[in-house]
């Protein structure tokens, strides 16, 4: 019997891998803006979230401080959660993907701070590498947790699936 050329397994790995290159032009779209711009932006989302959450008790500006960490740490963690579903719809069960995933995204989060360099107002952290770094560990690591749980699904399903045929046969 001839195999299909557009497995489902083959589908599904291009769909996260084109997820995971739409989320790196994300990535690139927030570093390519201008101090100015970028800082407008934080602030905005600051003051939106400051007014509804009284009970923090911050000064706008440490919490924007925050904020952009958080966002540095949390759009990392989508990448490396996306990379790590990749390569698990690429090659199953490989106990090197969690490596294996980190290492774009460490890349990816020197380039990203690089890349800010060349944008007026913008500069570039080893602090933020750290951070991005950290957030896609977090993230390819949810992202195994969620490939094992998948895994674990395929396989009683398939043990179940026998023990119902091998009752059939009785």
């Amino acid at each position: 019997m001839r195999k299909k050329p557009f497995s489902g397994n083959f589908v599904g790995a291009l769909i996260w891998w084109l997820l995971s290159a739409a989320w790196v032009m994300v990535l690139f779209y927030f570093s390519g803006q201008n101090g100015a711009d970028s800082s407008q932006l934080s602030g905005n989302l600051a003051r939106w979230l400051l007014d509804r959450m009284p009970f923090l008790n911050l000064a706008p500006a440490v919490f924007e401080h925050y904020l952009r960490k958080t966002a540095h740490f949390g759009i990392f963690a989508v990448e490396g959660f996306l990379i790590r579903v990749a390569l698990y719809r690429t090659r199953p069960r490989k106990f090197w993907n969690l490596p294996l995933a980190m290492a774009p995204c460490a890349l990816l989060a020197v380039a990203n701070e690089l890349h800010q360099r060349l944008y007026p107002g913008r500069s570039c952290s080893y602090l933020d590498m750290g951070i991005d770094t950290a957030g896609a560990l977090a993230g390819a690591l949810a992202g195994s947790l969620a490939c094992w749980m998948a895994e674990s699904l395929r396989v009683r399903r398939a043990y179940g699936e026998l023990t119902r045929r091998q009752k059939e046969r009785k």
